[in-house]
């Protein structure tokens, strides 16, 4: 068997960037912090910012880094 795997590993600091930006998405969507910014009657656009928010800070995790990765 080839001692060389087929995909290859993200380096480890993209991977600490992921698991903050999942924890990110579980802090603004699923934690006692949205019931709060949801009852105190945001603007129609709030939640689509934190969704934002989020997609951008995972698209720069998985395209800031070079290609050599």
């Amino acid at each position: 068997m080839d001692s060389k795997s087929p995909v290859p590993k993200p380096p480890r600091a993209r991977r600490d960037y992921m698991v903050l930006a999942i924890l990110l998405g579980l802090l603004l969507f699923n934690s006692p912090f949205y019931t709060w910014w949801v009852d105190a009657t945001p603007p129609w656009y709030v939640p689509y910012a934190f969704w934002l928010l989020l997609i951008v800070a995972i698209a720069f995790n998985q395209f800031g880094a070079s290609r050599d990765d």
